[in-house]
């Protein structure tokens, strides 16, 4: 079935603004509890995914119209953008934690869409400028793709319980060594019980908090952080060390119940950041790297298109429908 030009832009159009929405209630979701937010941005999660795979689909389809047209041409151009749309916002990677545990499937789902992505540039090769355009718009898409199958690694329990695993504490646990000594005697090993003194523990969580007049409870957050670094340890089924324990301990009792619960607050906030969005991979070293990168691969994009690529080429409704695209990639770079 060959689709015609108006509903293929139908379908581009459709899948931009799937993304637009994504990107702005996937940060509200973090702070509702609303059942109508919640259903309608699962429902939008799971069209933005369908409309981008089948919208590659179809151009992909198109193709095998000859000879390649400059309609053609343009819709090849917006290939790489569909695995821009696959990859996902930064917003939200994850609907639930069960998309982080199908890494797998969702990384060969992902590959698979690359390849039929190169398919439709190698398809409509034609030694244009718009086809080297492409080539280089082929980056962030590759880029965003390897973020998504990073960060849903990352946040499946497998991986995140590997990277969590400390060396073992030695305070003392009272009942798991009492069970020891009584499992071991009834095996009829020769077991003694010696006065263990452990060494002294002394809390601290104490840092030097940098002045920053211009966030506010800054502090708090720094705290927030820190505490954050033990308190995720529990999401990977481990135990907390006596020493994590007494640290905890000795800044709530301190703290009042409005900084309490504002530390609990920034707390749940980042867990929330590392399972469903791209924020720690993002923020971290090579995530920033890829984003340069990306960003500067969209940009160079961008102005050849705005300078070199003559538009009397191509219908107005494509050279509108590319700029949107172009534009929207590059804020969302950001």
């Amino acid at each position: 079935m060959i689709f015609n030009e108006r509903q293929i832009q139908t379908l581009v159009l459709s899948s931009l603004s799937l993304q637009s929405i994504l990107i702005v209630l996937g940060y509200r979701r973090k702070f509702s509890t609303s059942n109508k937010l919640i259903l309608f941005l699962w429902i939008t999660y799971l069209l933005a995914g369908w409309f981008a795979t089948f919208s590659l689909s179809i151009i992909s389809n198109n193709l095998r119209k000859k000879p390649i047209d400059a309609g053609l041409d343009m819709t090849a151009f917006w290939a790489p953008f569909f695995l821009l749309y696959l990859a996902g916002p930064d917003t939200i990677t994850a609907y639930s934690l069960e998309d982080n545990t199908l890494w797998r499937r969702q990384a060969i789902t992902l590959v698979c869409q690359v390849g039929v992505a190169a398919f439709v540039v190698i398809r409509a090769w034609t030694n244009k400028w718009l086809n080297f355009l492409t080539l280089v718009m082929f980056i962030p898409g590759l880029i965003k793709i390897g973020e998504r199958i990073w960060v849903l690694r990352s946040g499946s329990s497998e991986n995140f319980k590997a990277k969590s695993l400390r060396k073992a504490d030695p305070g003392p646990n009272s009942a798991r060594f009492m069970e020891e000594y009584h499992t071991r005697k009834k095996e009829g090993f020769d077991v003694q019980s010696r006065p263990f003194f452990p060494s002294t523990v002394v809390p601290d969580i104490s840092f030097k908090a940098l002045p920053n007049v211009l966030i506010p409870d800054a502090t708090t957050s720094q705290y927030a952080y820190k505490l954050f670094e033990t308190f995720k340890h529990l999401f990977s089924d481990l135990i907390l060390s006596f020493q994590d324990i007494k640290n905890s301990q000795s800044f709530f009792q301190k703290a009042s119940h409005e900084e309490a619960f504002k530390v609990i607050e920034i707390e749940l906030g980042l867990m929330y950041d590392v399972f469903y969005t791209k924020a720690f991979k993002v923020y971290s070293r090579a995530g920033g790297i890829l984003r340069i990168i990306s960003f500067s691969s969209t940009l160079i994009v961008l102005l050849v298109f705005l300078i070199i690529i003559n538009k009397d080429d191509y219908s107005k409704d494509y050279i509108i429908i590319s700029y949107s695209y172009l534009y929207f990639f590059y804020v969302n770079n950001f």
